[in-house]
């Protein structure tokens, strides 16, 4: 559990990085990428950046790391090493 834990986080949070990259590098081109979370058909537009979706991933993968670390504290705590 704690090494699955681990590599989901490592790997959530190097999406979340690329994809702030990824951002950052469009923005400086002059584009302004983001996603659109309303709903076309009724003309509701609800945008969010993608910096905003990049750092949310990587704050799911730090947080799937620190329980993941919890995880290890508890099991050595509960084996008395």
């Amino acid at each position: 559990m704690r090494k699955v834990l681990l590599w989901l986080g490592v790997l959530l949070c190097v999406i979340g990085v690329g994809v702030v990259g990824v951002s950052v590098m469009v923005a400086q081109r002059g584009g302004s990428p983001s996603i659109n979370l309303g709903d076309p058909a009724q003309f509701q537009f609800f945008l969010v950046p993608f910096w905003m979706v990049g750092l949310g991933i990587a704050v799911l993968g730090a947080l799937a790391i620190l329980v993941s670390r919890l995880v290890k504290a508890r099991a050595a705590a509960a084996s008395g090493t």
